[in-house]
């Protein structure tokens, strides 16, 4: 595997998960800098490379005050009405993190007036504004 040279076992194990469910080989792994675990990585499956990205837990110490699973199930319910935003492939249960496609772009801040578009966060709110799909409630997802 590429980029990283030394993995901890921990990893090693949620990589090895990764390979397993996904079906494929990890050929790259970039760890990212920032205050929850979180890694690019290139699975490469029936000669296709397919881009990824963990999105760790942040444990006992974390802020949030929603869990992974739960993020885990926004995604899912988006995509499932249409919304674009990164396909969920599963959830690592060690170390506990949601894998999900990576997409192209930069990193901009959800609420960020000044960003092309007004940031994330008004797409989002561009997209689902008069939405009248059945089952597009807040209550199916929270």
């Amino acid at each position: 595997m590429g980029q990283e040279t030394h993995v901890s076992e921990s990893w090693q194990k949620g990589f090895a998960w990764i390979e397993s469910e996904l079906g494929g080989s990890l050929v790259s792994a970039e760890r990212q800098p920032r205050w929850r675990p979180a890694w690019f990585l290139d699975l490469e499956r029936e000669g296709e490379r397919v881009p990824l990205y963990f999105r760790g837990d942040r444990g006992e110490a974390g802020t949030g005050l929603y869990s992974l699973e739960r993020e885990q199930r926004v995604l899912e319910f988006l995509e499932a009405h249409g919304i674009p935003v990164p396909h969920v492939y599963g959830f690592c249960p060690e170390p506990r993190g949601i894998v999900m496609e990576r997409c192209a772009g930069a990193v901009c801040s959800v609420m960020d007036m000044k960003a092309p578009g007004g940031g994330s966060g008004l797409h989002l709110l561009r997209l689902t504004a008069g939405e009248k799909r059945e089952g597009f409630r807040r209550e199916a997802w929270c």
